[in-house]
């Protein structure tokens, strides 16, 4: 389960990336981990900023993900728990999201649990484009050199 001050740390750290890594500075988004005495996170974003529309956290191995999502354009608000598909390719995964605005910037972010099990895994490290879907929206993230950083994080969090 979620809990609050887990929540809280993951959503702040992927908003204040900048402070924690600047010497990963890069023009474009891409694909990173960040890890730290509480666990290692994966995002897609650009550090030094705070831009990060997605990520997994783990807290150590064999714990369930925990899954940010902040999507584009910003949805109305569910009271309900809704689906994310993540897909590549012939891979998808859902998550069961729920819905949360934070009252520092009012950003809309979606979050769920997920086990990191070899159908996620496969997807992180797969080629090509992840698109994410939401209700009738889908964004695209692309998966170029995702496959080191995922390694990297799976690595970390497979229990």
């Amino acid at each position: 389960m979620l809990t609050s001050s887990r929540f809280t740390r993951t959503a702040f750290l992927v908003a204040t990336l900048a402070a924690a890594s600047p010497a990963l500075t890069q023009p474009h988004p891409g694909w990173h981990t960040l890890d730290d005495d509480e666990g290692i996170t994966l995002y897609y974003g650009v550090p030094a900023t705070d831009y990060a529309p997605l990520s997994f956290f783990c807290a150590g191995r064999g714990t369930p993900l925990e899954f940010i999502y902040v999507p584009d354009p910003r949805p109305r608000p569910s009271q309900q728990p809704e689906e994310v598909r993540l897909q590549a390719g012939d891979l998808i995964v859902t998550i069961l999201v729920t819905g949360t605005r934070l009252e520092l910037d009012d950003t809309y972010l979606l979050r769920g649990e997920i086990p990191l099990d070899d159908r996620l895994a496969d997807l992180l490290t797969s080629s090509g484009v992840m698109q994410v879907f939401l209700r009738r929206n889908r964004e695209e993230f692309p998966l170029d050199g995702a496959r080191s950083a995922a390694q990297r994080f799976i690595e970390a969090c497979q229990g």
